[in-house]
């Protein structure tokens, strides 16, 4: 999924475009764009690749807006620290200002307070996610299941509305959507399409059964199972009303034959940002099962060098990479700059 951020700014609003980032949403955005303003020295995470990853300024705007609901979060959490909402809060204000190692912490501590709240278990695993913390990530996303599993589901409110203002995704699909993830980049198929069949079943909106379906489809393919995602592709209906996955929803018709994956990568290749992340690392997968595998892993490579490191696309392109050793040419490639 891409996040709500992600998205946002690679196409001009703040909540728009694919489940991806929400976390997908929101995932995370701190390098999503250039926006001036010098790095910091200190790395806030290293690549799947070993790569130091740099925050970046924020839109200026954007940047104001949210510190100003973390100050308002904060002093909620200060009058009454047994507030867990607000501190939920507060912890996902600061993920989207990029103060990811602040959101871990304070997740942390009001677990302390709430040690049996899946969401602070949630979205400390999403933090985990971004800053390529894998297993702690699935040690958390599994907690947050088993504390949920059996137990209604809920609407998760957003912190970055999309365009029609109707949240899409709830705490258990959001549970089930990034413990996949990082099994997916951790290569662990078979846990992976199970928890994205699951997902699938638990979702109740068409945006949210396009992101269960993209990964699934994907892990399925590594499993050599096409003939099973035949079948999940034959569940996409071409007429779903998407108001956030438009990316997954369109790779999945054109995986299924309707369309054409490398169309739609050329059409975001020229946009850039987080809609190329999200694309050219699912078209990549869709080369490297047609045995292309030298222009998948090119794609993933441009992916990578482009950013923004937060995206779920950028991550699992790491992740695919990583599988097998960079050649020097490949190294080379990787590290040159961006023309």
């Amino acid at each position: 999924m891409t996040t709500r951020v992600e998205q946002g700014f690679s196409r001009g609003r703040f909540f728009g475009g694919n489940f991806v980032a929400k976390s997908f949403w929101a995932f995370s955005l701190v390098a999503l764009v250039g926006c001036g303003g010098a790095a910091p020295e200190k790395p806030i995470a290293r690549s799947l690749l070993g790569q130091e990853l740099f925050a970046r300024a924020l839109p200026a705007d954007f940047e104001e807006e949210q510190s100003a609901l973390l100050a308002t979060a904060t002093v909620q959490v200060a009058e009454d620290p047994q507030d867990i909402e607000a501190q939920v809060w507060r912890a996902r204000r600061l993920g989207y200002l990029g103060r990811y190692d602040e959101a871990i912490e304070t997740l942390t501590a009001a677990m302390a307070i709430a040690p049996d709240d899946a969401r602070l278990y949630r979205h400390r695993g999403h933090r985990f996610l971004t800053l390529r913390r894998l297993d702690e990530a699935i040690a958390d996303f599994t907690l947050a299941h088993d504390l949920t599993d059996g137990t209604p589901d809920r609407i998760e409110p957003d912190g970055l509305p999309n365009a029609a203002g109707i949240p899409t995704s709830t705490l258990q699909t959001n549970i089930a959507y990034h413990r996949g993830l990082a099994w997916t980049c951790l290569g662990e198929w078979e846990a992976a399409q199970g928890e994205y069949a699951r997902g699938f079943s638990l979702a109740e909106n068409p945006d949210m059964k396009a992101a269960m379906a993209y990964w699934w489809v994907l892990n399925l393919w590594h499993l050599d199972r096409d003939a099973e995602a035949r079948l999940v592709l034959a569940l996409i209906d071409e007429d779903w009303p998407i108001i956030e996955n438009e990316d997954y929803h369109a790779m999945l018709l054109a995986f299924a034959g309707e369309g054409s994956p490398v169309a739609l990568l050329e059409e975001v290749r020229r946009e850039g940002g987080l809609r190329f992340a999200t694309v050219g690392y699912g078209v990549g997968e869709w080369l490297w099962r047609r045995g292309d595998r030298a222009a998948a892993r090119d794609l993933w490579i441009d992916v990578v060098r482009s950013g923004p490191w937060p995206a779920f696309g950028a991550l699992a392109s790491e992740a695919a990479l990583r599988r097998r050793p960079l050649t020097d040419e490949e190294r080379q490639k990787l590290e040159s700059p961006i023309e």
